[in-house]
């Protein structure tokens, strides 16, 4: 396993996930709403570090990025988490066939700030 980034540690050994615009707040021994982070006494820990579950070159122009050297290509990686791909490829969550998040949901955020 290995210590997750994009977090703080707040009050009470719980954490603030900021992966995503989900903005978790887990509590210790349990996960994100992700199912691949896990606050284990007061650290952030990813389960998914290193385990692909998709990998492709794609061209840019499928991409977001389209505008960023247009012709070119990108490689895309996937690894596991609560989506409705993961339910159909991995029914189970990465390191137990149990769930249970406690985790409670932020307004979701852009990049740019809070919609």
């Amino acid at each position: 396993m290995q210590e997750a980034r994009f977090y703080e540690k707040v009050e009470d050994q719980k954490v603030h996930c900021h992966l995503c615009a989900h903005e978790c707040k887990i509590d210790p021994g349990k996960r994100g709403l992700c199912h691949v982070r896990e606050n284990q006494e007061g650290t952030l820990f990813t389960l998914a570090y290193g385990r692909l579950v998709a990998q492709n070159v794609d061209p840019i122009e499928k991409k977001p990025l389209f505008h960023f050297l247009p012709g070119t290509r990108s490689f895309s990686v996937a690894t596991s988490c609560a989506s409705t791909a993961r339910t159909t490829i991995f029914p189970s969550t990465p390191g137990s066939t149990t769930g249970g998040s406690s985790a409670k949901i932020a307004p979701r955020r852009r990049w740019w700030g809070t919609l």
